[in-house]
């Protein structure tokens, strides 16, 4: 059977991380007796054991949903990009403050378990009967979870609107025969300074903060 899960945003992140990886081996097919460190990235490492989990619950997935499987050394070799690539996700996420809950997570399976039309003990059987640890499974929707709020907070903090862009909004919802019929629900207001701001800027910019608050109070 095959497990649905939610469909995180394919936003990119390019530029977020100017990290390294420090060693990483040509993957190969290792005995689920030999846990050798695969590679290396940053301050963490990937053992062979997280490699070989992380193969077993793809070709499950590939299986459940009769995508055709490459071949080992293939799948090995796609497996360990992703992971050197979530690893940097995640320590920059945890750099960040970003993490994920128990209860939160909880919640997520018990979503997962109702779209896949189970109770959370059947999900939790499906994912045994795939070949992969419950534990494993758990950790490795957390580490979602976590990469996707890294992603939605980047792109959140990149999102300006200039005052020209919001003036051109407001004209033409106003020339259609909107703009007295539409309410704004703000949740956050920036009045930007420059990189290198001059006491002077700063002034100027606190000044245009505090306009703003007294006419919001007014109505």
């Amino acid at each position: 059977m095959q497990i649905n899960k939610p469909t995180h945003s394919k936003l990119g992140i390019v530029s977020m991380l100017l990290l390294t990886v420090l060693f990483c081996v040509t993957p190969q097919a290792y005995p689920a007796n030999i846990n050798g460190i695969v590679a290396i990235v940053e301050d963490d490492v990937i053992l062979a054991s997280e490699l070989n989990a992380q193969v077993r619950s793809l070709q499950y997935k590939l299986q459940g949903s009769g995508t055709p499987l490459p071949t080992e050394t293939v799948l090995q070799r796609q497996v360990l990009e992703r992971m050197i690539v979530n690893k940097l996700q995640l320590q920059q996420a945890g750099r960040a403050g970003v993490h994920v809950d128990d209860s939160t997570l909880q919640r997520s399976v018990v979503q997962l378990a109702k779209q896949n039309n189970m109770s959370t003990a059947e999900f939790r059987q499906a994912v045994l009967s795939g070949g992969l640890e419950y534990s494993e499974f758990l950790a490795e929707i957390r580490n979602e979870m976590i990469i996707n709020q890294l992603r939605n907070r980047i792109v959140t903090s990149r999102v300006k609107v200039s005052d020209r862009e919001l003036e051109h909004f407001i004209n033409t919802q106003t020339e259609v025969g909107l703009g007295g019929n539409i309410r704004y629900r703000l949740g956050h207001i920036l009045i930007g300074t420059p990189e290198a701001a001059s006491a002077t800027q700063i002034h100027q910019a606190r000044d245009r903060a505090e306009a703003v608050v007294q006419k919001l109070e007014q109505g």
